[in-house]
């Protein structure tokens, strides 16, 4: 309507009515017209039944489809220039004639020099999940509680939003697919597999001990170039661009070239890309190591039973023994660096690289660490 501003990519409305230009902004969001708000159709079923030896079985299952999902792309590129042949195919929005050490050069749609991205927010209909969980309960006495639980899940998804910044959104969004048009992938939030096992013993005091275990599917992650592979324009400080697996060492150009032996041992240590040799990643094709947790929790009310003490151990494993209880992550994001761009070889129409191999299975010294919590709880 009327009350919408005004807003165009033409130079001619860089000048302000004193005469002097106006500095140009880095990044600009807008909202296409038709943009709704997301929304979700789930469906759920779940059922308990008394099983022998006075266990309780539960099972609930879950299939959730999402609808007008936030998609983000740079309206501000005028697409897709050609494919890399040396690189699987690699769809590139830059000038290869112009590139360069100094990096590729994004082909910029109609008036847009003036800024540099223009981020445009539409809606997809693509990511969905599902889950089915399963529990056995049995109390053993009044005084022991018991339960185990099993969890399978999936969840996928075009982009993962996991800032509350449009440019981060769309500059750590590892790229599977164009801009324009993504293939679904796992989500950075999928984590198929989760055991849950606890026990509570009750003293005659009403003092309650506590313990639950959680095994988890570590999180899912892809390895990403340094710097900008597809000359999208993103790569300075943020990487999206999937590492391209060489087959061999002429697959490959390395600024180093005695660096293949390293990278080609690399690339064999972890099936996620030695199975995908001669292609682009896939998205969230790795994953970190199984996680285990053990926390502990006491309850304790007082003899005027209107105030409990709660104490909560979490990582009770660590606390135990430092060597027990360690949380091991190859990357903390959905993109980790294997290798940076350097320049460009013309010859082969591909990058060069140079290493940035990360270390396997490094020590989280954040999650590893273990956490005591202390309350109370005041009952009127």
């Amino acid at each position: 309507g009327t009350t919408v501003p005004f807003f165009s990519l033409d130079s001619a409305y860089l000048n302000c009515p004193t005469g002097s230009t106006a500095q140009k902004p880095a990044t600009i969001n807008i909202f296409d017209k038709n943009f709704k708000f997301p929304q979700t159709f789930r469906i759920t079923l779940g059922a308990d039944k008394k099983l022998p030896w006075g266990m309780v079985g539960s099972v609930d299952l879950m299939y959730a489809l999402n609808y007008n999902t936030l998609y983000l792309n740079d309206a501000n590129l005028a697409g897709i220039q050609g494919q890399l042949a040396g690189e699987g195919g690699r769809p590139f929005y830059g000038d290869t004639a112009l590139a360069a050490a100094s990096g590729n050069s994004p082909v910029k749609a109609t008036g847009g020099s003036n800024f540099l991205q223009v981020i445009v927010h539409t809606n997809k209909n693509k990511d969905y999940a599902y889950s089915g969980s399963f529990q056995i309960a049995k109390n053993f006495s009044d005084n022991i509680e018991f339960t185990a639980g099993y969890t399978y899940s999936r969840a996928y998804d075009l982009i993962s939003q996991t800032s509350s910044i449009a440019a981060s959104n769309l500059g750590f969004a590892t790229l599977d697919g164009t801009l324009a048009d993504r293939n679904v992938r796992p989500s950075a939030f999928d984590r198929p597999n989760k055991i849950t096992i606890s026990g509570t013993y009750h003293f005659p005091n009403n003092v309650s001990i506590g313990l639950i275990y959680v095994g988890i599917s570590g999180t899912p992650y892809g390895y990403v170039v340094s710097g900008d592979a597809n000359g999208d324009g993103i790569g300075t400080s943020q990487q999206n661009d999937m590492f391209y697996v060489p087959k061999d060492s002429v697959d490959i150009t390395l600024a180093t070239p005695s660096d293949w032996s390293k990278l080609n041992t690399y690339i064999n240590s972890q099936s996620c890309l030695s199975s995908q040799r001669g292609t682009v990643m896939k998205r969230d094709s790795c994953r970190n190591p199984w996680q285990n947790y053990l926390n502990g929790s006491l309850t304790w009310p007082l003899s005027n039973q209107h105030l409990e003490i709660e104490a909560d151990v979490i990582n009770l494993l660590h606390l135990i023994d430092s060597d027990w209880g360690i949380i091991r992550t190859t990357s903390s994001f959905e993109g980790q660096n294997i290798v940076k761009r350097t320049n460009f070889d013309h010859t082969n129409d591909r990058n060069v690289y140079s290493l940035a191999l990360p270390t396997q299975d490094l020590q989280s010294t954040s999650l590893s660490r273990w956490r005591l919590q202390i309350g109370a709880k005041y009952t009127f």
